[in-house]
């Protein structure tokens, strides 16, 4: 059947099917729908202009000249793409807004001048918006964002991006109202340094996912917790002073955090369990601790013996997925956490520790005895090893090839089928193992470790991967949680 006898409901269906898949917004290109879609026939023009699921989101950003003789997408292009975007949009349907304005910086214009009448544009309308992405040049965020009126009734994910090397300094009391008044905000990333810790108002209560990626202070982080008791998922990075008694008994109970990424950039003070003393976190799922300890940086203390580490293991019970970046920690603080956290699935080190062949030892089913074997679960396994911090002039080397193979061998499914332990006990399914080391054919025989890792991957049908590094200083980088705006 020719396509124009098609009717105009099957054809919008697939103009809509036309659209790119990746990413969840739609530049401006004449070469790609919606736009080329209006620029092949008369016909087509209208259909697409009648069908408003083409138009429910826009990436919108000044362009930088790809040639001397193409010049910037200029401001009033801006202001006619968003308002033909807008136009052909039913007001009924939700609309997703991504506005890049970083790029100003590096074209020969007031960012000011530029951006001031078409945020005035946007905030004509933001009734039906739910998705929105501002990512602002420097010290401009402030001013923007008050330009946008307080009531978004259909908002519900909220990402501010605005970067600097210092902190934003202003002298506006004024604190940003735009998003008070949004009853269907769940999700908020606010990823900028403010001079003043509050300024933007939200409507904590009822978020549930929400990443802080400016440094807050711990004071700031409990009335954080707090405030927000139905969040699900929290990224947040504690400030570089914290002062915290190990006195105060738990309060806050978060029956619905399932998430929880914490990255403690503390300088004055030590961080250690007292800071949670406060809350309890009755479903958590997955945890990532990491530390950053560069210029002088503390690392996080596990206090022996103290009740606030009682406490903070208490809330290990149902995890799954755990990560510990940058941390100095013994086998029996590590063992402590294996045997309150039986459920774990996927575990991720990066820590110093003083024995990893005590480590993988506590992994490691020996068929022999009927001793229990520590995460019976565990499907994800990755190691980071920074030999010169662990080995002194002269000490023994914590670490051997065959230690790691035994372990992977013991949890195999192929070894765990001709020797099927007593107890409950899941077969690896990946390993990641990364050593860096300068000298690493002084201590470790690299040929046997790849060799024997390699032959597993391909006997046993598991994902492992040996990696070396003679210069990475952190594996594991703090993931800030953009859960539906990538």
């Amino acid at each position: 059947m020719p396509l124009e006898d098609l009717p105009n409901e099957v054809i919008a269906e697939i103009f809509v099917g036309c659209l790119p898949q990746s990413g969840s917004y739609h530049l401006a290109d004449p070469k790609k729908a919606p736009l080329l879609l209006t620029r092949i026939c008369s016909p087509w023009r209208s259909l697409a202009h009648e069908t408003p699921h083409l138009w429910t989101n826009l990436w919108l950003e000044p362009q930088l000249p790809s040639s001397p003789d193409r010049p910037a997408r200029s401001q009033d292009e801006c202001i006619d793409q968003y308002r033909h975007w807008r136009r052909h949009a039913a007001q009924s349907l939700p609309f997703d807004l991504r506005l890049s304005l970083a790029s100003l910086k590096h074209l020969d214009v007031d960012p000011s001048a530029f951006w001031l009448p078409l945020v005035s544009t946007i905030a004509e309308n933001t009734s039906n918006l739910r998705n929105l992405f501002i990512i602002t040049p420097e010290f401009e965020y402030c001013n923007l964002l008050w330009r946008l009126p307080n009531s978004m009734p259909m908002l519900e994910t909220l990402y501010i991006y605005s970067r600097s090397a210092n902190e934003i300094k202003t002298n506006d009391v004024r604190s940003i109202q735009a998003f008070s008044q949004a009853p269907a905000l769940r999700i908020a990333i606010l990823d900028y340094r403010p001079d003043r810790r509050e300024l933007i108002a939200l409507p904590w209560a009822q978020l549930s996912h929400l990443a802080v990626s400016f440094p807050i202070t711990d004071t700031k982080f409990r009335n954080l917790l707090g405030s927000c008791l139905n969040l699900q998922e929290l990224t947040v990075i504690l400030d570089r002073r914290v002062i915290i008694s190990d006195q105060t008994p738990a309060r806050d109970i978060h029956t619905n955090l399932r998430r929880l990424d914490i990255t403690f950039d503390i300088h004055v003070g030590q961080p250690s369990p007292a800071i949670f003393l406060l809350v309890q976190f009755s479903a958590l799922h997955s945890l990532a601790f990491r530390n950053v300890t560069v210029n002088g940086g503390q690392h996080f203390q596990w206090l022996q013996d103290s009740p606030a580490r009682e406490h903070l293991l208490r809330q290990f019970y149902n995890l799954r997925r755990l990560k510990l970046g940058f941390q100095r920690l013994s086998c029996e603080i590590l063992l402590e956490i294996f045997k309150v956290a039986p459920q774990i699935v996927e575990l991720a080190l990066d820590t110093h520790i003083v024995n990893y062949v005590q480590l993988l030892d506590t992994l490691t089913y020996v068929p022999s005895t009927d001793q229990r074997v520590f995460l019976p679960h565990l499907e994800n396994f990755q190691l980071y090893i920074e030999v010169a911090f662990e080995i002194s002039p002269g000490a023994d080397i914590p670490f051997s090839v065959e230690s790691f193979i035994s372990m992977i061998t013991s949890r195999s499914k192929s070894f765990l089928v001709k020797q099927p332990p007593p107890f409950e006990l899941v077969p690896l399914k990946q390993v990641y193992l990364c050593i860096e080391d300068r000298d690493l054919d002084q201590w470790l025989d690299v040929e046997e470790l790849t060799t024997r890792a390699d032959s597993l991957a391909e006997t046993d049908n598991m994902y492992v991967e040996v990696a070396f590094s003679q210069h990475k200083e952190e594996w594991l980088e703090q993931e800030v949680g953009i859960w539906e705006m990538s």
